[in-house]
């Protein structure tokens, strides 16, 4: 399983996630499950996913500040304030709806359960693809990136670089800004997806009309999503646990951040 889902091979498989299969079970199941008449009823669903997300954002940036541990703050705040939005949830109502005695079997409320956990994390995909990329993205300032990954290999004598070689070496990519983002495959889809479901008969055009071997094209490769996740998050695990790093208290801190201090912070709020 290791030789077969190489890093190589994750890197791919991850484009293929951004570029193909999120913006096609975006466009599925927005399109499919949401309606002018659900977006009004479910609307405090994405609400309360913002007002978790601003909360997150500011309990983590708070905390960095506190810790102070330079650059690798960047990555504790991307884990603390948006984590993992509508990947997980997703999983979990697969995983429940194909077990024959799950109370939510069935494929009217499975399909259900799935648009309203996509209508519920669309915010946080845009977060994801906007505000966690440009947080996760390596660090322009080569002095940073010695600080959080540590310095640069030595030339062994053993293995001399030619000038060659050192002419080949291409300078690092430059990262785009956050508006940039916003253009991306995943976030574009939803906003399409959302203007299409406002319209009457799109729905029926795409995946029930003229249009439908598209709409059957997007579908299943919507649906290749989740097992591509899975694929991703057990080639990731099985090579073990690999020294780490990032200090344990930072580790804490993002845990604590995410899964207490700013879900108290929101429940608190919503219940006024």
């Amino acid at each position: 399983f290791i030789e077969i889902i190489t890093p190589e091979a994750q890197t791919i498989m991850s484009q293929l996630v951004f570029w193909i299969f999120g913006p096609a079970l975006n466009l599925s199941k927005l399109i499919k499950g949401v309606n002018p008449s659900v977006m009004l009823l479910w609307w405090p669903i994405p609400a309360f996913v913002g007002v978790n997300l601003v909360i997150g954002l500011l309990v983590a940036c708070i905390a960095s500040k506190i810790m102070r541990r330079g650059p690798i703050m960047r990555i504790f705040v991307a884990c603390a304030a948006i984590g993992n939005y509508g990947n997980l949830p997703l999983v979990l109502i697969a995983a429940m709806c194909s077990d024959p005695y799950s109370p939510v079997a069935g494929a009217a409320t499975c399909a259900q359960g799935i648009a309203y956990v996509m209508y519920g994390a669309w915010v946080g995909n845009i977060a994801t693809w906007t505000i966690g990329y440009w947080l996760l993205s390596p660090p322009k300032d080569p002095e940073e990136m010695e600080t959080e990954f540590g310095p640069p290999s030595p030339v062994t004598p053993s293995s001399p670089a030619s000038p060659t070689e050192f002419s080949e070496q291409k300078p690092a990519a430059k990262v785009s800004p956050i508006w940039k983002q916003l253009v991306g495959p995943p976030v574009v889809s939803v906003f399409l997806a959302l203007l299409l479901a406002c319209i009457p008969g799109a729905k029926h055009l795409i995946f029930e009309g003229h249009l439908q071997p598209i709409g059957d094209c997007i579908d299943m490769m919507g649906c290749a999503l989740i097992p591509m996740i899975m694929l991703i998050l057990g080639a990731s695990v099985s090579r073990g646990p690999r020294e780490a790093s990032i200090e344990g208290k930072v580790i804490v801190a993002a845990i604590l951040c995410r899964m207490f201090i700013t879900p108290l912070i929101t429940l608190s709020i919503v219940r006024l």
